[in-house]
């Protein structure tokens, strides 16, 4: 005589009528993987999320990715022309430019 149980389901694999585990489908035997979704401005300023969420170069990077999205989000809402662009390309440059001054002053006041 066996330990295991008479299956229940009977869906049961087993010669003999034992359960054997058949009964769990497949979504109980898949691993879900949570998968963070990046915004357009995290994307473009590279954001590290190893960091930790005190440093100065997250937060900094964090306000610019913000800024980069209300940016985005406007230009995309007024609709594009071709003075618009040339304005978004370099505004977008700017918010560049601005953090990586920023998180530069910041490493350079540390050392």
């Amino acid at each position: 005589m066996s330990d295991k149980p008479k299956c229940g389901c009977g869906k049961s694999q087993d010669a003999n009528g034992f359960c054997d585990g058949s009964h769990k489908n497949n979504e109980e035997q898949l691993a879900f993987k949570e998968t963070k979704i990046v915004s357009f401005g995290e994307t473009l300023m590279e954001i590290d999320f190893d960091l930790s969420e005190d440093s100065s170069d997250y937060k900094v990077k964090k306000l610019m990715a913000e800024a980069t999205n209300i940016l985005r989000e406007e230009y995309v809402l007024a609709g594009g022309n071709p003075v618009r662009s040339i304005l978004f390309e370099h505004a977008l440059g700017q918010i560049v430019n601005a953090q990586m001054s920023i998180n530069k002053v910041i490493t350079n006041l540390k050392h």
